[in-house]
């Protein structure tokens, strides 16, 4: 349900961690409720391009990042009270003007970047700074004229991912130390999940892994918390909903849709609270035995608050991406054997 890369044996993590941490100060397992200051300015519009998009693109990142657990945006009147102290414009808060305003009013994380017109709508180019000037940029986005509710929704999905794998990162090292495996092995798959093809010097993980005796292969979740790393026997799921939901207050909350998947496809965006389907109010466990039946396809009828407003969406269902990793160890390979004990073929 979820579209995004999952990985559920952790043998060769120390080779596949890449995750740039954006958070401003180590945080431990027991203090993971610490919220980032994040300074959301209106981006750069470039070439002639409208100056509106960006403040409503600034205004729409607000709102998600309000959301998340591990960061919150400063309020845009706090923001405008620094730009008249500190005598500066926001057309002219560019990248560098931003971090140095940044350290003034205490912000542990910035967001800058700039856009330009492409056909009819902007190309937005992003990225997120640290206080210890460590850049996550974000990848460009093409959007329509009025496209600024995509262009933060991918964003947010950037920044939401990222902070989950610093986080995951960060935790690890605390169960590690004190000898929670089990739990260090969770957190580190939560690390490098959207990692899983990262190329390592010349090489693809995949490469790697084989080059030791593990095999990799993909398949599709069985449901959105499927972490992955074993065989599942039976059929799975063949359609997908495209979003990570959870139930809360009685209901279906979107935390966030994946990249060109269904929800995303329909016009749905996290936050959005799912009171019908198809007429019908389902708890998530009814959804995922929806889905099980369902064809790729299927025109589903969602009926979504988006904060005060009652919206009506028409979803079509898309096939469930195999995004879902297994690795498969060869009980006799050489290779692997040889790996695990520190010495090569021949020696």
């Amino acid at each position: 349900m979820n579209g995004r890369l999952r990985l559920g044996l952790m043998a060769l993590v120390s080779l596949s961690l890449a995750a740039i941490p954006l958070q401003p100060q180590a945080v431990s397992a027991q203090e993971a409720s610490a919220r980032f200051r994040v300074m959301v300015t209106e981006i750069q519009p470039l070439n002639g391009a409208d100056k509106k998009f960006g403040q409503r693109l600034a205004d729409q990142l607000r709102e998600l990042i309000n959301d998340m657990d591990t960061h919150q945006p400063i309020e845009e009147k706090e923001l405008k009270n620094a730009l008249k102290q500190y005598d500066v414009d926001m057309e002219d808060l560019d990248c560098t003007k931003a971090r140095q305003l940044a350290g003034l009013i205490n912000a542990q994380v910035v967001f800058c970047g700039s856009y330009t017109p492409e056909g009819e709508g902007w190309n937005v180019v992003t990225k997120f700074i640290g206080s210890d000037g460590e850049e996550f940029p974000v990848d460009a986005i093409s959007v329509g004229e009025k496209g600024q509710q995509e262009a933060a929704e991918h964003i947010y999905n950037a920044l939401q991912i990222q902070s989950d794998q610093a986080r995951a990162s960060q935790f690890c090292g605390d169960y590690a130390a004190s000898s929670q495996w089990d739990d260090a092995i969770n957190a580190l798959g939560d690390t490098i999940d959207a990692s899983v093809e990262k190329t390592l010097g010349d090489r693809t993980l995949s490469e790697l892994l084989d080059s030791v005796g593990i095999t990799m292969n993909f398949r599709a979740a069985s449901n959105q918390k499927d972490k992955g790393g074993k065989v599942i026997e039976g059929s799975l799921p063949g359609v997908d909903f495209g979003a990570f939901i959870e139930e809360k207050n009685g209901g279906l909350r979107i935390l966030r849709v994946s990249e060109g998947g269904s929800a995303q496809a329909a016009g749905l965006s996290a936050n959005d609270e799912i009171i019908a389907i198809n007429g019908l109010k389902l708890t998530l466990a009814q959804l995922e035995a929806q889905l099980s039946l369902a064809a790729v396809g299927e025109q589903w009828k969602i009926h979504a608050f988006r904060r005060d407003e009652l919206m009506q969406f028409e979803l079509s269902l898309q096939a469930t991406k195999k995004d879902t990793v297994v690795l498969q160890a060869g009980e006799h390979d050489q290779r692997r054997q040889a790996w695990l004990v520190g010495t090569q073929i021949g020696d």
